[in-house]
């Protein structure tokens, strides 16, 4: 009897295991074919259901009953099976099943069909139980979880106040254990803000570019019938302080431990599943190939990812050249990847200068009987970061021509030296050092003529100087050609003019003449010429220092033997090596060792600055080393800045300005090509910005009105404004309140400027412009530029931060880098316009902007920046003389 009760126990439950199998063979069938599932499928008595799998009483069967078994059949001991199974055996011989529930009972019940029958769940699923599978990183359960687990990462750090900013979630998978097991590989940068300031204000805090990104790995648990869900293990490689500072880190064995004992906890639960410890246990976690974070490494990408990161460069190197023709990438020599926050690419790359046009699609096919010999060799590094609106920038890049063996084969021609010409570069020249060049050879002649005329536009005297001779000049190759000259000029009796013919001008021998100490800077395939340093005076003057006897200051040169050995000295850090290169291009020169060494140390500083505007960069601009580079902030708003906004009268308010209606702006306007604006000037040391942009404004409106372009004077501003200070600052509008009292502006030519605070020598008799007032300008960038093209040339405020370091291309800092609120600069808008990209279908809009630092600064001295975001305050000042 006993015997019997115990097939009919058995086989009640087997025949309920079969009806259970069968479902979950029905439900797995839909989750492979992916149909949804739905109560309709499945109802509430379904073995696979989570709810009843928890609550076994609403399953149809009491699991209850199956305290009614004997130990003496349920016994795992060997001994005991073995007994069992020789008693099944033995009594099943004379043994006749009952049917259950109407149906014939199976055969064979005996022990052996249980494996069968496992075997087939098993192998049935199209999904594995218990096994990890990759899910999207970019779920939002994802998302959530790796954030929890994020937060509760940087809270176990009690002894580090460091904030840390998550990047991005890198890899993601899920496990079904004792609840959803996740394992998220999450990438984190170190933030320059503590973690009370980030909590604080999560959106101003940034990553620290100067601090690599690593990778955590985080295995989190979640129980929904509990509501609970924990951090069971924390990873991280490459963590400067985490590496120490780990509470919540476990060793992977005590993690799966743990989730053992939340199943043992769980069976006491209310509501708690009751789950076979076997079907859950975790699998191993597999190990990941982790490379180590922030080495540099070959590129892995293929062929045509790299040419297109390679064109990507090329095209921005366009960008902020001065030309119009098209480089084409010809190869690309090697290729490095590093990871940082994203990626950065390190790529040498051979381009061709061609004459193809710029914004055409240039191809090897399309331009390659237009390249313009010999190669360049550039050295870029491009920062990708997908998840960014802007998704690659480059933020570092340097060009130079290929060099080349002697005698090597270009296309048709060879790079060797002709010993009959007197302009061929030399052997030595191709070394890096100088090399004498003749004087009176026509090249160099051709370049000093194109120097008195640059010199001499910067000149406030009346009448036009002319070059009398060459006195020396040396060359370097220098990605480029440098030519340092000395040259002789004279004052002429002819008036400056615009069209002058100097050539018909004799030089006035009553007249003392001028003797320079130029550098000029040549890039012959981009078409670029450029003075870079310049010093001029009488001969006295420029060659006292050779008659004094020797000082300790510190210049360039005196930093080695010559520039060249000093700035590749092994004893000299790379920042330190970049500073002598600094001083050579600026002729610096410090008084002591002392102030040398102060100096390097503001570089030093302003390097970075210059790697973080670079960084954050959202346009095209190039940022990196200028004259600027060796002043602290509070020297640089002093002397070449000095918009004073507290300098504003409290009286009544400006008048507004009336916006011209125009319906269709053009794309691009530019008064410098309608004869409104003069060459830049040069507000030299003196903080005298705003005087600079209210001439101009003053210049552009006359030369609308009168149709004659006339240079005013900023020194009478300097000299005569007594509601501002001069060299010491001033502001746009007290500057036209002035004007208007003391009756208007004379000519340069009348008033010349010089820089420096003198006593007011007005004369109302030589009076060219009278102003009438004023108007203030609306802060809509759209209503500017309608009012800028019906009126001319606006004098705008500006935050200069961004212009210290400038380069070229257009600027578009982020805000925390240039705030719009902090004016320090009084600028001119001259024109605008959209800059295109035809390969990637994207528009940069953007304002011209003329400064007061000379042409050698930024883009022949004008500044580019970003249109329509109000980008460094460009709208928040901008004001108009009105003339009589």
């Amino acid at each position: 009897m006993k015997f019997t009760w115990s097939l009919l126990i058995a086989t009640l439950v087997l025949s309920h295991s079969g009806e259970c199998i069968n479902k979950r063979r029905a439900k797995n069938d839909d989750l492979a074919t992916g149909n949804e599932l739905t109560s309709s499928n499945y109802d509430e008595g379904d073995i696979s259901s989570d709810e009843s799998l928890m609550k076994g009483r609403d399953s149809g069967w009491d699991p209850s009953f199956l305290d009614i078994l004997s130990s003496d059949y349920f016994d795992e001991s060997p001994k005991a099976k073995a007994s069992n199974k020789n008693q099944f055996v033995q009594e099943d011989e004379d043994a006749t099943l009952p049917s259950v529930a109407g149906e014939e009972a199976e055969e064979d019940i005996g022990v052996p069909v249980a494996p069968s029958v496992e075997e087939e769940i098993v192998t049935g699923r199209p999904i594995c139980s218990g096994c990890s599978r990759d899910v999207d990183p970019e779920d939002s359960k994802i998302q959530e979880i790796a954030n929890f687990a994020f937060k509760n990462h940087l809270d176990s750090l009690e002894d580090d106040d460091l904030g840390r900013h998550l990047v991005r979630v890198v890899k993601a998978q899920t496990q079904v254990v004792a609840g959803q097991k996740y394992m998220v590989d999450v990438e984190m940068g170190y933030s320059n803000c503590s973690k009370a300031e980030l909590k604080l204000s999560e959106q101003t805090c940034l990553m620290d570019p100067e601090k690599e990104t690593f990778i955590c790995n985080f295995e989190i648990l979640e129980q929904k019938w509990r509501n609970h869900t924990e951090l069971l293990l924390t990873k991280c490689d490459q963590a400067v302080n985490d590496a120490d500072l780990l509470p919540a880190e476990r060793d992977p064995e005590e993690a799966e431990a743990r989730i053992g004992e939340l199943e043992e906890n769980s069976d006491e639960m209310e509501d708690a599943t009751t789950t076979s410890t076997a079907a859950a246990a975790p699998q191993s976690r597999r190990r990941r190939d982790t490379k180590v974070i922030g080495n540099l490494r070959d590129a892995d990408e293929d062929k045509d990812t790299l040419m297109e990161l390679a064109r990507f460069a090329v095209d921005q190197l366009d960008v902020i050249d001065e030309d119009n023709d098209a480089r084409l990438v010809m190869d690309i020599l090697s290729a490095k990847k590093q990871t940082v926050s994203g990626w950065l690419y390190h790529l040498k790359i051979r381009v061709a200068q061609t004459t193809c046009e710029e914004g055409t699609i240039v191809t090897y096919e399309a331009c390659k009987d237009k390249v313009v010999l010999p190669y360049n060799v550039c050295s870029v590094k491009i920062l990708f970061q997908p998840w960014q609106t802007v998704q690659k920038k480059i933020t570092e890049s340097q060009c130079a021509p290929e060099k080349m063996k002697k005698g090597k084969k270009l296309g048709k021609q060879y790079f060797k030296k002709d010993e009959n010409s007197q302009n061929e570069i030399t052997e030595k020249t191709l070394l890096g050092g100088f090399s004498p060049v003749d004087p009176d050879s026509q090249d160099l002649l051709e370049l000093a003529d194109f120097v008195t005329s640059s010199v001499d536009l910067q000149s406030n005297a009346l009448h036009a100087q002319k070059l009398v001779r060459v006195i020396e000049a040396h060359r370097q190759v220098v990605s480029g050609i440098k030519t340092k000259m000395v040259i002789e000029m004279g004052y002429t009796s002819c008036r400056k003019s615009k069209n002058l013919d100097k050539a018909k001008c004799n030089i006035d021998e009553s007249r003392e003449h001028n003797f320079c100490n130029i550098t000029v800077w040549e890039q012959p395939w981009m078409k670029t010429r450029k003075i870079t340093d310049s010093k001029c005076g009488r001969k006295e003057e420029l060659y006292k220092d050779n008659r004094r006897k020797r000082s300790p200051v510190v210049t360039a040169r005196n930093l080695g033997s010559n520039i060249d050995v000093a700035i590749t000295n092994s004893n000299l850090d790379l920042e330190e090596k970049k500073f002598g290169t600094f001083m050579a291009q600026h002729d610096k020169k410090y008084q002591s060792q002392e102030e040398y060494k102060y100096r390097l140390q503001i570089f030093r500083q302003n390097l970075q600055k210059i790697k973080l505007l670079q960084e954050y960069e959202q346009g095209t601009a190039t940022y990196g080393v200028t004259k600027f580079a060796d002043l602290t902030e509070e020297e640089f708003s002093k002397h070449y800045v000095g918009l004073r906004p507290d300098l504003r009268q409290k009286h009544r308010p400006a008048k507004k300005a009336e916006i011209p209606p125009i319906t269709q702006l053009p794309d691009e306007f530019d008064w410098r090509h309608f004869n409104a604006v003069t060459p830049v000037k040069n507000q030299g040391l003196c903080g005298s910005c705003w005087a600079f942009s209210v001439t101009g404004n003053i210049e552009g409106l006359y030369a609308l009105k009168h149709k004659n372009l006339v240079s005013f004077s900023e020194q009478e501003l300097v000299d005569c404004d007594t509601l501002d200070e001069g060299c010491n600052g001033g502001l746009p509008e007290n500057a036209y309140k002035i004007l208007q009292k003391i009756g208007g502006l004379e000519a340069e030519s009348e008033y010349p400027y010089d820089g420096r605070n003198e006593k007011c020598s007005f004369n109302a008799s030589k009076v060219t412009a009278k102003v009438k007032g004023f108007v203030e300008l609306p802060k809509n960038e759209t209503e500017i530029a309608m009012w800028l093209m019906k009126h001319g040339p606006i004098s705008i405020g500006i935050n200069a931060n961004a212009m210290q370091f400038y380069w070229g291309g257009v600027s578009h800092p982020w805000k925390f880098l240039c705030s719009p609120k902090s004016l320090d600069h009084g600028v001119l808008i001259v024109g605008y316009g959209v800059h295109t990209y035809p390969r990637f279908n994207r528009t940069l809009p953007y304002w011209t902007v003329k400064n007061s630092w000379g042409e050698s600064w930024g883009e022949q001295g004008y500044y580019r920046v970003y249109r329509g975001a109000n980008t460094c305050g460009v709208a928040e000042m901008a004001t108009s003389a009105k003339i009589f």
